[in-house]
């Protein structure tokens, strides 16, 4: 493994939830944290140092990214000359204005099992997560756990064990961004870090494959500069390493929008599961797929989680949960 482009434990995470119009304004702004706004080195460098002696003095350390591993002024991973200050979110910033151009969901669950999905950001300045609180009303949970080849998620194992011991299903999925490295090394790292098992309360892993959200640095477009024909190349060197990894067929996570424009609407993954994001009255699926087995559908306050909450239905009851799990 390259221990230089993995940002195991970012130094500082954002204390505060950011808001939609804050995401909004700052995806085409590089220079901007999604979590935070734009800070001035020197006033960022102090910040950084009396934090640091505080804690120092309480017998404290702060816990520093990987040798080597540069880091912007946020503390975001800078990989291949882009800050990636989309690490700690759970998706693409641009997936919540990319799914609502038609009706916001408000009709009724029709008796299907909800479960969340949650990234570094649910943990605000390290707020911890009440899963027995959050079991109460849900019963499966998604877990980042990574993304490219440059970041892990400090939150992914304590949240997934956490979670199966309140009762709850557990998966982790990896955030793809093809044009950093190829499908089956990002694979690699990702089950090198996920904490896959067979365990029975364990859903397949994922792949999440979506916006690209460093499109304005990386100087490239949605679908990262790929053509169809490589983006569907590169799908399938992930998918192909996982069933070799772990003998399970990975989910895919996407939307139709990006799904239909980056690899032409492909009908090659048909017999992954489909874990769709749609913010509407009924989801579209993806050309390609004509059952979801996991709807993400909104956001919402979930009690246990400081942080709003990506909040997801399954597509069947509990049998259905098991049977997922099982494989």
């Amino acid at each position: 493994m390259d221990n230089s482009r993995l940002v195991d434990n970012p130094p500082f995470s954002g204390p505060f939830e950011t808001t939609f119009s804050h995401l909004c304004a700052s995806i085409d702004s590089p220079n901007r944290s999604p979590r935070g706004g734009a800070m001035s080195s020197t006033w960022g460098r102090w910040l950084g140092a009396g934090i640091g002696a505080v804690l120092a003095a309480g017998g404290l350390s702060v816990q520093p990214a990987a040798a080597g591993a540069p880091v912007g002024e946020s503390g975001d991973p800078v990989d291949g000359g882009v800050v990636r200050g989309s690490v700690d979110q759970a998706h693409s910033p641009r997936l919540p204005i990319e799914l609502t151009s038609g009706n916001v969901r408000k009709g009724n669950k029709n008796g299907r099992l909800e479960g969340i999905d949650v990234a570094s950001h649910q943990h605000p300045g390290g707020a911890g997560i009440n899963w027995r609180l959050v079991a109460r009303g849900y019963r499966f949970v998604g877990v980042k756990a990574t993304e490219g080849r440059y970041y892990a998620n400090p939150h992914r194992l304590r949240d997934q064990n956490g979670a199966r011991g309140a009762g709850m299903y557990a998966f982790a999925y990896h955030f793809a961004v093809p044009n950093d490295s190829g499908g089956a090394a990002q694979a690699k790292y990702f089950l090198d870090h996920a904490g896959y098992r067979a365990d029975g309360k364990t859903l397949n892993p994922v792949l999440d494959i979506e916006w690209n959200p460093y499109a304005s640095s990386d100087h490239t477009n949605a679908c990262y500069g790929f053509t169809r024909k490589r983006m569907i190349w590169w799908i399938r060197g992930f998918v192909r390493e996982v069933e070799r990894r772990t003998g399970r067929t990975a989910t895919i996570y996407t939307a139709a929008g990006w799904w239909n424009e980056c690899t032409g609407g492909t009908s090659a993954f048909a017999g992954s599961p489909l874990w769709v994001a749609a913010i509407s009255d009924r989801p579209t699926l993806p050309t390609g797929w004509s059952r979801w087995q996991i709807w993400q559908h909104g956001q919402r306050t979930v009690r246990g989680i400081t942080a709003v909450t990506d909040v997801n239905w399954l597509n069947g009851g509990e049998h259905e949960l098991a049977a997922l799990a099982k494989g």
